[in-house]
């Protein structure tokens, strides 16, 4: 294609592409971006993705479901503690004995 450069020159545009020639790709056209057309291994016929970036905001809170296992003296402190923490979270203990108190149940 008469590009005088070597592979390192190349190599080294790839690692910090230009944000505009990658947003074809991002956006679910096929074609390679001309960042990574020299790159080797990358073939013309780059596979389509379907995955879309979602727009909303980085703080946004969302539902989340979390399970601790164990009732334990961890198990209490992550069941007291995370509620308070992350918003928006469905949060499930599980213990295998009748009560709580892990090593302590079992040992008594």
């Amino acid at each position: 294609m008469g590009d005088n450069r070597d592979e390192s020159e190349i190599l080294a545009e790839t690692q910090n592409p230009n944000i505009e020639e990658l947003e074809p790709l991002l956006n679910g056209t096929t074609s390679v971006p001309p960042a990574l057309e020299k790159v080797p291994g990358i073939s013309p016929d780059y596979p389509k993705t379907d995955f879309q970036f979602e727009d909303r905001f980085i703080d946004e809170f969302r539902s989340l479901r979390v399970a601790v296992i164990g009732a334990g003296m961890a198990g209490i402190t992550a069941s007291i503690l995370l509620p308070r923490k992350v918003p928006g979270i469905q949060l499930t203990v599980f213990e295998k004995n009748a009560d709580v108190a892990g090593t302590w149940y079992e040992n008594k």
